[in-house]
């Protein structure tokens, strides 16, 4: 089962200090008062849905990767290249998934 605090120790075991929140507001908030270099946004969230806390976050020129994290795997392609995310997951994502990915774009 995927999991906002099973993300969080997935990316502690990388030597990333992760933040969490649980609704749209809590992430624009951390965002705005902490330096977060990559963002993982849940589409379904209790107040706001991912695709508008991505396009508050550019809006505010959040210039860092934002990653969609989404357990509906039959959203269309095209619908994410229209939006402000920089890439997508599908749930439940893989430890080794994830690990590539950081890998890929940092090096650690």
């Amino acid at each position: 089962m995927f999991s906002s605090l099973y993300m969080q120790q997935l990316l502690k075991e990388t030597g990333a200090t992760p933040l969490v929140a649980f609704t749209g507001a809590e992430a624009i908030k951390l965002f705005q008062t902490y330096p977060v270099h990559l963002a993982f946004i849940d589409l379904r969230l209790p107040d706001m849905n991912g695709f508008e806390v991505a396009k508050i976050m550019r809006e505010h020129h959040y210039s860092h990767l934002i990653i969609a994290i989404s357990g509906n795997n039959n959203i269309d392609e095209e619908i994410y290249q229209h939006s402000h995310f920089d890439y997508h997951f599908d749930k439940p994502l893989r430890m080794e998934v994830l690990y590539s990915f950081l890998q890929e774009i940092y090096s650690f």
